[in-house]
Parts: C-alpha cells; structure tokens; sequence
C-alpha cells in the first residue's frame, strides 16, 4: 500500500470539503517540486495568503519568477488531474460492479 494509499484511508471518515483539500494537497505532494509547492502554499492555503510581491520578497526573485513557478504547477496539477480522471474513468468501466 503506498502512502497516498494510506492518506486516503485515512480520511475516509471526514467531511467531504476535508478530503478534497487533502486530494488536493496529495497531488500537489505527487507532482510539484519543492518550490512549486512552497509557492502553492503560500499563494492558496496560507492566511492571509500572500501576494505574488511577498512571495519574491522572501525568496529574493522577481514577482513574475513568482508568477512563472505558480503557473507551471498549476499546469502540471491540471493535467496530472486530467490522467486521474481518465484513468479512473477506465478503470470504473473495466471493474465489474458490485451488487449489494
């Protein structure tokens, strides 16, 4: 069982708006570097969430630096989302269903 496997399980009981914060926070985990992530968090999850300023201000680059590296993860996140949803799609299709 892999990690993410595990997080999963683990959340199975919360709210739905909880899992799917922790969907997000998984993926981001999964498929965006250190700094992408760093930026994701600050930009999003923190409060008060940060401007693209404050954000270059820490790591001593440009606010466009910033807006670049907050960019491409947003892309990775949207097509790695992408992969997910065709492969559940498939595997939902390709899994006899159970009846109870």
């Amino acid at each position: 069982m892999t990690d993410l496997e595990r997080l999963f399980l683990a959340v199975e009981g919360q709210a739905v708006e909880d899992r799917r914060r922790i969907a997000v926070l998984a993926l981001i985990a999964e498929v965006c570097s250190e700094r992408e992530r760093q930026v994701l968090q600050w930009r999003y999850f923190d409060e008060p969430r940060k401007t693209l300023q404050a954000c270059a201000t820490e790591v001593c680059v440009t606010r466009e630096h910033i807006r670049q590296v907050e960019a491409k993860a947003l892309r990775r996140l949207r097509t790695a989302s992408l992969r997910f949803r065709r492969l559940y799609g498939l595997c939902e299709t390709a899994l006899p269903h159970r009846h109870e």
